[in-house]
């Protein structure tokens, strides 16, 4: 059986995300001809067409698009799993170990507070590391995480768990800006008939699935496709290239500069960005963090 290393899957990943050989040659450093050559030996391989070349550069085949969900995966794997080891060597320091969700609104509200900490507290080695929503969980019930930053849903229903709220979310849809559709301002949920949805495979909190789809039956349907990917980074790459769509949920800002977003129709700011630890193995790094989060407005 064909295994493409580990320099294809790069090469494949870098073309789909810039849409163009041209400038995914130029991130990699080589010379475009090289750069088609290895893409055609990986096709041949698989026996499948991957791209669709279009006046406006490359788009994914309906294979392409599952082989990126799959590989981008690998890819963040094998980056958490360099993180870890190197996290090993605390050098006899105090440690301060969090779990972060790893999406754009929880990243860019806790950046600020992160590297206030890191300035204040030098003698603490902290290890940051972006997680989806079961290894937040695991992490913190087997003490390899002092603390978790996820949104609020993410922590329901977990017994022992103390939660802080931090900061208020606005549910909403999303879409790749590539497609038609966000082109109009104001776009209905139901518009997203016969549409895949991407979600975020998630075993710890199975009520925001449900909302999802009762969101959905509200708008007279039920999701034709739903695609399962195993991390938000991973969604958000898939929901770029495909004519899904997938909930979300906004602090104001663009998520991602490629991804449109529309507000839920009806829903207020009901969720919000939480900080979950376990009050039995609470250390002293865990409250001096604590006492430098922003107040929930």
């Amino acid at each position: 059986m064909f295994i493409p290393s580990t320099q294809q899957i790069q090469y494949f990943l870098t073309i789909a995300e810039t849409k163009s050989f041209t400038k995914a040659a130029k991130e990699l450093f080589i010379a475009q001809p090289t750069l088609s050559k290895w893409i055609t030996i990986l096709e041949r391989e698989l026996d499948t067409k991957l791209f669709i070349r279009t006046s406006d550069g490359v788009i994914l085949t309906k294979v392409g698009e599952h082989l990126y969900v799959e590989w981008s995966n690998i890819f963040h794997r094998l980056e958490n799993s360099v993180a870890h080891v190197a996290n090993q060597h605390n050098d006899g320091k105090q440690e301060l170990k969090i779990d972060c969700l790893d999406f754009s609104v929880t990243k860019r509200k806790f950046e600020k507070v992160y590297q206030q900490y890191r300035e204040k507290y030098s003698e603490v080695k902290v290890n940051f590391e972006l997680c989806n929503n079961s290894e937040i969980f695991l992490d913190l019930v087997s003490g390899n995480a002092d603390i978790g930053i996820a949104f609020d849903f993410s922590f329901e229903n977990v017994q022992g768990l103390l939660t802080k709220n931090i900061e208020v979310v606005t549910p909403c849809f999303a879409i790749s800006k590539s497609n038609p559709l966000a082109a109009q301002d104001n776009l209905a949920l139901s518009q997203m008939i016969g549409k895949p949805l991407y979600l975020v495979y998630e075993d710890i909190c199975p009520m925001s699935r449900y909302i999802i789809y009762l969101q959905c039956a509200e708008n007279g349907f039920f999701p034709k496709e739903v695609i399962d990917v195993k991390r938000m980074s991973t969604l958000l790459s898939a929901l770029k290239h495909c004519d899904g769509f997938s909930f979300l949920v906004s602090d104001g800002l663009e998520i991602d500069e490629s991804i449109k977003q529309y507000p839920l129709n009806g829903h207020n700011k009901v969720s919000y960005i939480s900080v979950a630890y376990l009050p039995g193995r609470q250390k002293q790094e865990v409250a001096s963090f604590l006492k430098m989060l922003p107040q929930c407005q």
